[in-house]
């Protein structure tokens, strides 16, 4: 079994795989960077709190958590939940830089392919897991609140979906490499 051979793209082509890698890397940057402004300036906290009290008005007779550790968990679920989102853009990224490379049909991109569709898939998840979390982390000096709830909007839908497509595009194309190895090999 041979090395999958390099496909020389043409120049337009590699610029648009660089641009779009660099688009992907520079969104997530900004975006990881407009999250963690604003809980250096403070803000974030008191506003997560502010929406759980509207969204959930039983809230509202439970004291502010000021603990540290209230602060700094609450911090790590809201960046954990942004997580799979944006691991899946840097695995894009990724995956675009091996284009512009010319390696287009390696298996290694068909198995990024598919942790971009998982990625997807568990950002679906995540945030209501989050959320039941932190609701739990503001009522832990009291009597502590369970919530359950797991919200359907028009982006869970269309990351699921899209995430699930990629997911059976990329076990189409692994199986059409291990059917296409498996017939280079008899000749």
């Amino acid at each position: 079994m041979g090395a999958v051979p390099r496909i020389h793209l043409p120049l337009y082509v590699r610029c648009l795989c660089l641009l779009i890698m660099t688009m992907l890397i520079v969104s997530t940057g900004v975006e990881m960077f407009m999250i963690v402004q604003g809980w250096v300036q403070g803000e974030a906290f008191n506003s997560i709190v502010a929406s759980y009290r509207d969204y959930y008005p039983e809230l509202n007779a439970y004291a502010v958590p000021q603990q540290r550790w209230a602060m700094v968990a609450t911090l790590l679920l809201d960046m954990f939940s942004c997580v799979p989102y944006y691991s899946a853009l840097l695995c894009g990224a990724g995956l675009f830089y091996q284009f512009y490379r010319g390696n287009v049909w390696h298996r290694n991109n068909m198995l990024l392919l598919q942790v971009i569709g998982i990625l997807l898939i568990v950002d679906v998840l995540f945030p209501s897991l989050a959320g039941m979390l932190q609701v739990m982390i503001l009522t832990a000096n009291e009597k502590m609140l369970l919530i359950i709830y797991y919200g359907v909007n028009s982006e869970s839908i269309r990351s699921l979906i899209v995430g699930c497509a990629i997911l059976v595009f990329s076990r189409v194309f692994l199986e059409a490499l291990r059917l296409n190895e498996e017939q280079l090999s008899f000749v």
